[in-house]
């Protein structure tokens, strides 16, 4: 390459010695190149390798970045174990973990140096960070993403209704990369690439390149979970890919991935307090810094509530313990953006119980249905009868209140308040189906018993309302901000299977209804694979009662 390259340049009139194109890390960082042989002075200071790419060469190549900020790779395209097309097809036939395991050695070995080994120079923290970049960089480029595609996604459709990540600050970080970036943030760059994908629908080989982009997400997160501190981008990376999992069913697997982000937010110090003590006492860095991570660790909370109600443990205890009473609101979207700017203001930071508040928005009210699931949940361990009952009479009421409430602030916006919407409805499911499965003949737990039946119908209604009027505007809905929580519709729709015999309503009133549950969850199946297997789920109900 350096020989070639001297000769080009001499040709040229360009100084013997010198590269006749700048370096792609050069280009990259859109700085000046001396363009030194065999490595510019940048890439030489830095000990990360230097690749002089003509041109031509780049336009032939897959470029990660967009085309005004582009993230390349550092190994050279040519030299790939997939170039040529036997290759490639050989390669689109194999089994996702041996197609990731390839494409992680590739991306080693385009950045180890042609002469032998220095394992001490290997062992540098500045080259392990180049080693998982280029592994990152590789992953992406295979499936033809863009960074700013993936950034534009990522923030119009995950951050919407998981707002974890300062857009401001993860693009500040983006711009200003000087050389490989950092191990925990190119593995939350993959995250973002992972979280953002759509299902594959059309052939068996997309199907496992989406599996396999899964299975190299995983390895390459426990890889730097293995030698890199506990950072922010780090959990944000595991929160992402828990919830990755989850939308795809997986969510046993969600469970245990969630559970490690619990454990490494503890050890990175994230807790409730933080952003008081901070906002008190820290710097507006530091104040930025609080809100992100404040909302991180409500991020975790609320995203290990409803995995679990979808995993296959019982009785399994919670990695994090729901927040206090006392505990603030995490930040909604537009304050998480100007964090940097909100000083010491007390008054945007409100306790998770005001739940009558109208200043209170999407994030915050979903903090408030996990926590009246919560309570629900505590309420039904009592064991006195009499307790039990009157804690259970005041929750119902207070759910039906803030339900509610939630409905006429949302004001048919699609995606903002799913979230609260799902919690809430799942917790009067939860609170009414706990009462009538009680064996108590106390008269207080009669006349309870009597209208949770009543309350159940009205929350399977309540479901089937929102359906109809989801199917009625799905073509203008968004998909891509709507969160992959579905279990209340399927629980909505058994309920109402149960009714069939029921004198109350007609069969085929309720068919009707249940179709409607039918066909938005066909459509969320377009976005989730979660959607379509509960909608499976829900068909082998119908199939049952034929």
């Amino acid at each position: 390459m350096a020989a070639a390259d001297t000769k080009s340049a001499a040709a040229q009139g360009t100084p013997v010695g010198h590269a006749q194109f700048v370096c792609q890390n050069c280009k990259t960082r859109k700085k000046g190149c001396d363009k030194r042989l065999p490595s510019c002075t940048y890439c030489t200071n830095h000990s990360v390798p230097c690749h002089y790419v003509a041109p031509a060469s780049v336009e032939k190549a897959v470029n990660v970045g967009s085309r005004g900020n582009k993230l390349a790779p550092t190994a050279d395209q040519a030299a790939t174990l997939w170039s040529d097309s036997a290759a490639q097809a050989m390669f689109q036939g194999m089994c996702p973990s041996i197609k990731s395991t390839l494409l992680l050695m590739d991306s080693f070995l385009g950045v180890l140096p042609g002469q032998a080994l220095d394992f001490k120079k290997l062992a540098e923290p500045t080259s392990v960070d180049a080693v998982l970049y280029s592994q990152v960089c590789r992953i992406i480029t295979t499936y033809g993403k863009y960074v700013d595609d993936i950034s534009v996604s990522y923030f119009q459709g995950v951050h919407r209704w998981l707002p974890i990540i300062s857009r401001r600050r993860f693009h500040d970080r983006l711009m200003n990369l000087r050389g490989p970036a950092t191990a925990d943030f190119s593995v939350l760059l993959l995250a973002m690439c992972l979280v953002t994908s759509r299902p594959a629908e059309d052939s068996k080989s997309r199907v496992r390149d989406q599996e396999t982009l899964y299975l190299s997400s995983k390895m390459l997160f426990a890889h730097a979970q293995s030698f890199t501190a506990t950072s922010t981008h780090l959990i944000q990376a595991g929160l992402l890919i828990a919830t990755y999992e989850y939308a795809q069913g997986l969510s046993d697997a969600a469970f245990v991935s969630i559970g490690t982000c619990a454990r490494m937010a503890y050890a990175a110090g994230l807790s409730n307090g933080a952003l008081r003590d901070t906002r008190e006492q820290g710097s507006l860095s530091d104040q930025d810094w609080a809100c992100e991570n404040h909302n991180l660790w409500w991020g975790i909370v609320l995203c290990e509530r409803f995995i679990a109600s979808e995993t296959s443990f019982s009785d399994m205890p919670f990695s994090i313990r729901f927040p206090g009473e006392c505990t603030e609101l995490p930040l909604e979207l537009d304050l998480l953006e100007q964090n940097a700017h909100i000083g010491s203001s007390h008054s945007i930071y409100q306790p998770i119980t005001d739940l009558a508040s109208n200043s209170v928005c999407s994030f915050g009210r979903e903090a408030q249905a996990a926590f009246l699931f919560n309570s629900v949940l505590e309420a039904m361990r009592i064991q006195d009868p009499s307790r039990k009952c009157y804690e259970l009479t005041r929750l119902d009421s207070a759910l039906q209140e803030f339900f509610s409430r939630i409905m006429t602030q949302s004001n048919s916006t699609w995606g903002l308040y799913c979230g609260a919407i799902a919690f809430t409805i799942g917790a009067l499911f939860s609170l009414h189906g706990h009462i009538l499965e009680q064996g108590h003949t106390s008269s207080e737990f009669h006349t309870l018993q009597k209208s949770s039946r009543a309350a159940l119908a009205a929350a399977a209604r309540m479901v089937v309302d929102v359906a109809c009027s989801f199917n009625l505007n799905s073509p203008t809905i968004n998909t891509e901000i709507l969160p992959p929580r579905c279990s209340h519709l399927v629980t909505a729709a058994v309920y109402l299977l149960k009714l069939n015999s029921s004198e109350d309503l007609g069969r085929k009133k309720i068919m009707a209804d249940i179709e409607e549950i039918r066909m938005m969850l066909k459509c969320l199946s377009r976005r989730w694979i979660f959607a379509g297997k509960k909608l499976r789920l829900l068909d082998e109900q119908l199939e049952m009662m034929r």
